[in-house]
């Protein structure tokens, strides 16, 4: 007769406890070893934190809270280990008859069996939390050691929680901590595989990965779960630290929420679970043609991602590109279908049968391939509504916002000139890369990221796009831009300006003494603020205005070394001055770093007259 009231079965428990507690031990010792023995090395020798000006009660609190961080990331790990040795009995035909032919209900079996897991885990928690606010009274508070569990233990739920949903999708122990972990992370791989084909077939095409990770917890945690000292620095360069501030344990609570869900998703899972599927890959019916189709899908797109990053990155584009893509999707496909059907049939005779769901992935995947090189979404060739935008970022070798009519229109034009141009650019084996975002009025953006050919000495002709890119690179308004800090050069925000000459080399890189493009300039000169200020606004300045900095980066390429030799750093720093606003958190830095070109010739020769007065 089955039990009809307890949800918990003393005996049950202390059984699995009896088989599993090395793990649980484990987990103990670790936890006790990575924080109260490393608070304790690191307070008995300040090396770890008086070097750095950290006051003791900030770097403890700074180490127990990276401690969380890590040990609720580290959970992903100890929590199947846990699910697998608590749910093992229904892996085997013989140790699932035997438990399910015990006098308990299902929901009693399986409440047992997840209490089991969880709370040594949480038990081992909570041991070595009191045991590091009794090793460290008065440093350590019971606040801390609080928040300290709250994260582990959250990080043990979550996972616990996903890993025990995912124990009641298959019937075989080797296969759960598979499961499990491509169920973990299949969101960012999946997402980060499709955008790197998508970024190989569509010419121009600009897609953001990452909008999935949140479905990838291990992944995102591992991004966003971090304990941060904020810091500054005085007026001398000296680092204070004033606080720690935690990271990601909004997600963390929600992903805590989710386990709970995961868990009674499982049970309801458990109460319809057919037995008789112990040792099967999967061990719900209806997912195993969904199985099927997820493993033919993966594959699908993994494998030709892993092969082009390692053999194809670089060596195939266009069409030829899109070929070969299509084939490793169907190779891949091919790979994942049959294995599954494999895995799930337990033989490898499979050959001979229904081909037909093999067949839908075939179609898919190469419907996928033509449609984003051909380009029958029409991406390739949208062009943003000139009229609606405001301002576009632009960058060839620089990055320079346009707001100027006149220069947003050359965008626009060269933007749709690259368009006509595809195949040109695409055959091309040396390219630089423009990137072009248009801000639209409504807030919107519309941005792409192209690959145009480099030019080669007949390719230097006016009205060519690699020429059109970098005039509009050196247009007035960007070398204003890149030359404009945001903190004003004057004297009293200067504080350091060096020039330095630099001399020539050999072949060999050895320095040629005395050969130098302008040896009426001092190999190092360190200006005065004033000095600085006086050159940057009357002639730096000027030489931009007059069309004499830009970057003569062509005529490098042709052989004609245009550059003067002669650099310029210009640091600056901005304080609040009205003796109320915060002094650290509103001082601004910035600064000005050219390499004169030969054109530059009022900044030349305001240096050859400093270098004289010396």
């Amino acid at each position: 007769m089955k039990s009809g009231t307890s949800l918990f079965n003393k005996t049950i428990s202390l059984n699995l406890l009896k088989r599993c507690w090395p793990i649980w031990t484990c987990w103990l010792a670790v936890l006790i070893f990575a924080l109260p023995l490393n608070i304790y090395s690191g307070l008995s020798q300040s090396m770890y934190w008086d070097a750095w000006h950290m006051p003791a009660d900030l770097w403890v609190e700074q180490t127990v809270l990276n401690s969380a961080c890590f040990f609720a990331k580290a959970s992903f790990v100890v929590s199947i280990i846990a699910v697998m040795a608590m749910f093992s009995f229904l892996y085997n035909a013989r140790t699932c008859n035997m438990m399910c032919s015990l006098p308990v209900k299902r929901e009693t079996l399986f409440v047992t069996a997840w209490l089991t897991g969880i709370v040594p885990l949480l038990a081992a928690d909570i041991i070595t939390a009191l045991i590091t606010m009794a090793a460290f009274p008065g440093t350590v508070s019971p606040a801390l050691a609080f928040r300290w569990l709250g994260i582990v233990a959250m990080g043990n739920i979550g996972f616990y929680g996903f890993g025990t949903f995912c124990a009641m999708l298959t019937g075989s122990l080797f296969i759960l901590p598979l499961v499990y972990a491509v169920l973990g992370l299949t969101a960012a791989i999946a997402e980060t595989s499709v955008v790197c084909i998508l970024s190989g077939l569509v010419f121009g095409s600009v897609f953001n990965g990452g909008k999935l990770l949140i479905f990838s917890p291990i992944i995102y945690l591992a991004d966003n779960l971090h304990a941060i000292v904020r810091s500054h620095n005085d007026d001398l360069g000296m680092i204070f630290y004033d606080k720690v501030e935690l990271s990601g344990t909004g997600y963390l609570f929600w992903f805590f929420i989710a386990g709970l869900i995961f868990s009674v998703l499982a049970l309801l899972l458990f109460r319809k679970r057919r037995m008789e599927t112990a040792s099967d890959t999967v061990s719900i019916p209806v997912l195993k043609p969904i199985f099927k189709y997820c493993m033919a899908f993966g594959c699908a797109i993994v494998l030709p991602v892993v092969l082009y990053q390692i053999f194809l990155q670089g060596v195939l584009r266009g069409t030829a590109l899109a070929v070969v893509f299509a084939v490793l999707m169907i190779a891949g496909a091919f790979i994942g279908y049959f294995a599954a059907k494999m895995l799930v049939s337990k033989s490898v005779r499979v050959f001979r049968g229904d081909w037909k769901g093999f067949t839908i992935v075939a179609a898919v995947c190469l419907a996928f391939v033509i449609t984003a090189e051909c380009d029958l979404t029409g991406y390739e060739r949208r062009l943003p509504d000139l009229s609606e935008v405001e301002q576009v970022e632009y960058s060839l070798m620089n990055y320079s916002p346009l707001k100027e009519r006149q220069n947003i229109e050359a965008v626009y034009d060269l933007h749709s000139s690259i368009i006509g141009n595809k195949k040109h650019h695409e055959a091309s084996d040396q390219a630089y890369y423009v990137i072009m975002r248009y801000i639209m009025k409504d807030g919107s953006d519309f941005a792409r990221y192209y690959r145009i050919a480099a030019p080669e000495t007949e390719n230097f002709a006016e009205g060519s796009d690699v020429v059109r890119a970098h005039d509009i690179e050196n247009s007035l308004e960007a070398c204003l831009w890149r030359y404009t800090p945001a903190v004003p050069v004057t004297a009293e925000n200067i504080y350091d300006a060096s020039v330095y000459n630099e001399p020539k080399y050999d072949k060999y890189g050895n320095y040629i003494e005395g050969d130098v493009r302008h040896p009426e300039i001092a190999m190092q000169m360190v200006l005065t603020a004033e000095e600085a200020e006086a050159l940057y606004n009357e002639c730096i300045l000027p030489d931009i205005k007059a069309g004499r900095m830009c970057d003569p980066w062509f005529e490098y390429l042709k052989g004609e070394d245009l550059y003067a030799g002669v650099s310029i750093s210009i640091q600056l720093i901005s304080v609040p001055t009205d003796g109320e606003t915060d002094f650290y958190d509103h001082m601004s830095h910035d600064g000005v770093y050219i390499s004169l070109p030969e054109s530059a010739t009022l900044t030349l020769a305001r240096l050859a007259e400093l270098s004289a007065s010396r």
